[in-house]
């Protein structure tokens, strides 16, 4: 097992933050609290509500803070994994999210000892704006599996440990798949080598207004059917699709409009936890009702996942 003083230089937590107020000192705080004392690296992407500002203030030789013109979600990590960390292992965790004191700590004892793996990441417990606890996930046995992407969504981006050459193996983001391209990217990263999944709720993950957007959610959607028709094509060995000629194909017809109609279905049940999350429960229910319309399956089975019966 390695030293305290060598884990501590081992890992390097990257915050990309834009307009990460008001939950970006929670996020911030809780990587401080852990119990292996990594590095910190906070790109703020442009923020205009004072994220700099508060990222100004804070006095730790831990934290390495950066400012740049908004670039994206993607553009970001990709600079911060390609060009700012030196460490042999990277995680990740989001502006909005909450790290257990011993995230890191487990997480990098599994990668010392699973040295096949390029990744692990983890189960995650629901937390609203306010901090309260909504759910876990049924998971959360402490068992370590290998993550499979025909048999998993996919895993929370903010939950990721991982080794920073096979980040930087797999290509990293695909800006013009956001926000899609976390899961292009873990489905490209298993391709190539192992990725686990710890059951185990590690983070928490914050359920609030700023998760769901109309447009967000359709272009989602979208590139998210997208790049699992790529890593499919990639698994039998044949040339991917650009993205343009992929929507000139993929896009019409009634199978379509079903399609879109359940996507409506889908967003109005996010929205529906969002107002769990926020504490409006009327809006929470207003919003479910076009859910269990559009989309009844998804509905039903999201139900079943905030009650903890199924895993998600």
């Amino acid at each position: 097992m390695a030293s305290s003083t060598s884990r501590d230089d081992s890992v390097t937590t990257v915050v990309p933050v834009y307009n990460g107020l008001p939950f970006l000192r929670a996020a911030v705080e809780s990587l401080l609290a852990q119990t292996v004392r990594g590095r910190i690296l906070v790109i703020d992407d442009g923020s205009t509500d004072g994220s700099g500002e508060y990222l100004d203030r804070l006095s730790n030789d831990r934290v390495m803070v950066i400012h740049q013109a908004n670039a994206g979600l993607a553009t970001t990590l990709n600079h911060a994994y390609a060009d700012l960390v030196d460490t042999e292992f990277v995680a990740r965790l989001d502006q909005d999210d909450v790290a257990s004191p011993n995230r890191l700590a487990t997480q990098l004892d599994i990668l010392l000892a699973r040295p096949d793996a390029a990744a692990v990441f983890t189960s995650v417990a629901k937390i609203g704006a306010n901090g309260q606890r909504l759910n876990v996930h049924p998971s959360a046995d402490g068992r370590t599996v290998t993550y499979e992407p025909s048999a998993m969504l996919c895993p929370l981006p903010s939950t990721m440990m991982a080794r920073t050459d096979a980040l930087l193996a797999a290509g990293g983001h695909r800006p013009e798949l956001y926000p899609s391209d976390d899961y292009d990217f873990a489905l490209r990263l298993a391709e190539k080598k192992l990725v686990l999944l710890l059951h185990e709720p590690l983070v928490s993950y914050r359920v609030h207004r700023g998760n769901a957007t109309w447009g967000a959610w359709t272009s989602g959607e979208f590139t998210m059917r997208y790049a699992w028709a790529m890593h499919l094509l990639r698994e039998a060995g044949l040339p991917e699709i650009p993205l343009d000629a992929w929507r000139a194909t993929s896009t019409g017809g009634l199978g379509e409009v079903r399609y879109r109609i359940g996507a409506i279905g889908r967003l109005c049940f996010r929205r529906a936890g969002m107002g769990v999350g926020e504490g409006h429960r009327l809006a929470a229910a207003c919003w479910m009702g076009p859910a269990m319309l559009l989309a009844p399956r998804y509905a039903w089975q999201g139900l079943r996942r905030a009650t903890g019966a199924v895993y998600q």
